[in-house]
């Protein structure tokens, strides 16, 4: 399907990073020509010549009292750009990294996260879960592939202070090979944390994104091109960006199933059944 030439002509007009930063600016306030030719340090005839193009393509007017501000079609413009300044400000990020299975209205609002910071290697984005969960006092929510069992200690220490968990693991990482206890009493803690009252637990088939918040920080990171977390990823502080993982973890939520598991320290041998020979004798 051919796009219309005024699709290819508005992004030749807000490609140019002059034209580009007078929008910036006018979103704040409207401003006259001589102050947008101070702020932009340009000369009044370059002014004048990127004001005319953005006038032209319907991004910006001018009114009775000589302000330049923006037509609602340049405010909402400017409000779809924000998606693309993220994921740019990230590119080698998503360059090997999908966020294909998130809903869609959620990669709609993708500039909701762009006060986040990008925790580069897999330490510090650890270091980043351990502070979701040293710092809260309200709740401590996350989903993810595998319990984060190098977390432990400090789950236990949140719920000592009162603070309640939800938590969605894939459902085939419960127990079993893929959860690697390094001591017995690991073992027996994390069967005492999972069987407090203070936490909710369901599973999921599927994990899309990892994700850990409380009510001051989330943590999130999304899987590799081939569906795997190599822990790397963000964390922010801002309510915009907590909005948009606490919108994100109930979406999961209310498709997740309750949680059944085996323990790690309560392993039952199944019951024999005695054949009819067996019994004669």
């Amino acid at each position: 399907m051919s796009l219309p030439e005024e699709f290819y002509d508005l992004l030749f007009e807000i490609s140019n990073e002059y034209r580009h930063r007078i929008l910036l600016l006018l979103q704040k306030k409207a401003l006259r020509l001589t102050d947008i030719t101070k702020e932009m340090d340009l000369n009044n005839p370059e002014t004048r010549r990127h004001i005319s193009r953005l006038r032209d393509a319907g991004l910006m007017k001018r009114d009775i009292e000589g302000f330049y501000l923006l037509t609602p079609f340049g405010e909402l413009v400017l409000r779809q750009l924000r998606e693309l300044e993220f994921t740019s400000q990230h590119k080698e990020y998503f360059k090997s990294h999908s966020l294909a299975n998130l809903p869609a209205n959620f990669i709609s609002k993708i500039s909701d996260l762009s006060g986040s910071i990008l925790a580069a290697n897999i330490m510090d984005f650890l270091y980043n879960i351990e502070t979701v969960i040293k710092e809260a006092e309200e709740y401590v929510w996350f989903n993810v592939d595998q319990y984060p069992l190098t977390t432990l200690s400090y789950i236990v220490k949140a719920l000592e202070r009162g603070v309640e968990f939800r938590t969605i693991e894939h459902e085939e990482r419960i127990t079993g090979p893929h959860l690697i206890l390094q001591a017995p009493d690991e073992a027996q803690t994390l069967s005492r944390v999972r069987s407090t009252p203070l936490i909710e637990q369901r599973t999921s088939s599927r994990v899309d994104v990892v994700l850990f918040l409380s009510e001051k920080r989330c943590v999130f990171a999304f899987p590799d091109i081939d569906g795997k977390f190599d822990y790397r990823g963000f964390t922010a502080t801002d309510q915009r960006a907590l909005k948009w993982c606490r919108d994100l973890f109930l979406r999961y939520w209310e498709v997740a199933e309750p949680k059944v598991y085996i323990s790690p320290t309560e392993y039952v041998r199944p019951r024999r059944i005695k054949l009819p020979s067996e019994k004669k004798a």
